[in-house]
This record gives structure tokens, C-alpha cells and sequence, in this order.
């Protein structure tokens, strides 16, 4: 998932809040509502990144895979050797 929108709407709030303080309450609902809007775009957005389909998986190199398994049988023996 591409984590471009939720920050986005994150300085969207920021920035409606600065400018909320800065104007008073004179623009307080249309501000509000730009966070509001921001933060259903957000949600919407991350709903629509979980419903698509996982990309298939490749293949692991077989170098790394046996990297995994030497880093695996060396954690194992350090394990045993605290448990002794």
C-alpha cells in the first residue's frame, strides 16, 4: 500500500487547525469541514488499497534462501546455548 493519502491528510488537519487559530471563529465550519472531507477521502482511499489483491509472490532467490536457513540454525544454537 502506497503511503501517499494518510499523510496528506494528516497537514490537511495541521493546517487546518493553524489556520482556524489564526482566523478565529469567523471560518471555524468551513474549515472543519475540509478536515472532515480529508479524513473521509483518507479512510475511503485505505478501504480501497485493502480490498485489492495481494501481488503475487515471487520466488526467493535461492542464495537468500540459504542465508535464511543458516541465519536460522545459528540462532537456534545460540539458543540452546543460553537455555544450558
Amino acid at each position: 500500500m502506497r503511503n501517499g493519502f494518510s499523510p496528506a491528510a494528516i497537514l490537511v488537519t495541521v493546517n487546518t487547525t493553524c489556520l482556524q487559530s489564526y482566523f478565529g471563529t469567523a471560518h471555524f465550519r468551513a474549515l472543519d469541514q475540509v478536515r472532515g472531507a480529508a479524513y473521509d477521502l483518507a479512510i475511503i482511499y485505505i478501504i480501497v488499497q485493502l480490498w485489492k489483491r495481494e501481488p503475487e509472490r515471487r520466488p526467493i532467490n535461492p542464495e537468500l534462501h540459504r542465508y535464511i536457513l543458516a541465519l536460522h540454525e545459528r540462532v537456534e544454537y545460540d539458543l540452546r546455548r543460553l537455555d544450558a
